[in-house]
């Protein structure tokens, strides 16, 4: 006979498993953004979130979308951080307060639009199919990112 948890016992195991990847991930992030470049660590992050969506769409199984969680989140923390290093890099060449102004008004933009449309799409088409045209738009990011990055010199970076 299984034990039952309860939903915020599962949120909290989540939430504690997405700080434990922010922690120990954010600076290796940042590394491998400096080594590999901006572009090429934010397409990285963007498919690594995009094929854990597709998971997440259609796992049934706690193991492996707990598994998928903890991965979803592996690559928004290298999104994040490489997000961050190239609004730093922007803001260098140019009026750093306006840049990163505007980014961090685009952050909390996204982070308050963000939800309530996802509740809606899903509320409208279903989780799978809301999951499926997030996972295109990070597929989109990471082919302009990928792109862009071949676009730039070799970092001289840190290794």
């Amino acid at each position: 006979m299984g034990a039952m948890v309860g939903v915020a016992t599962l949120s909290g195991w989540l939430l504690g498993a997405r700080w434990i990847v922010e922690l120990l991930l954010a600076p290796r992030g940042g590394r491998w953004a400096d080594r590999w470049g901006r572009g090429t660590t934010i397409a990285g992050g963007a498919l690594l979130q995009a094929s854990m969506l597709v998971v997440l769409a259609f796992a049934t199984r706690a193991e492996v979308i707990f598994a998928a969680a903890c991965a979803l989140f592996a690559g928004a923390v290298v999104f994040s951080v490489s997000l961050d290093a190239a609004a730093a890099d922007l803001a260098a060449q140019s009026v750093p307060a306006r840049v990163l102004s505007r980014y961090a008004t685009a952050q909390d933009v996204g982070a308050a639009l963000g939800p309530s449309i996802g509740y809606v799409l899903s509320d409208a088409v279903g989780l799978p199919v809301t999951y499926a045209a997030l996972a295109a738009v990070l597929i989109v990011i990471a082919r302009v990112f990928s792109w862009e990055s071949r676009l730039q010199p070799e970092s001289d970076g840190p290794n």
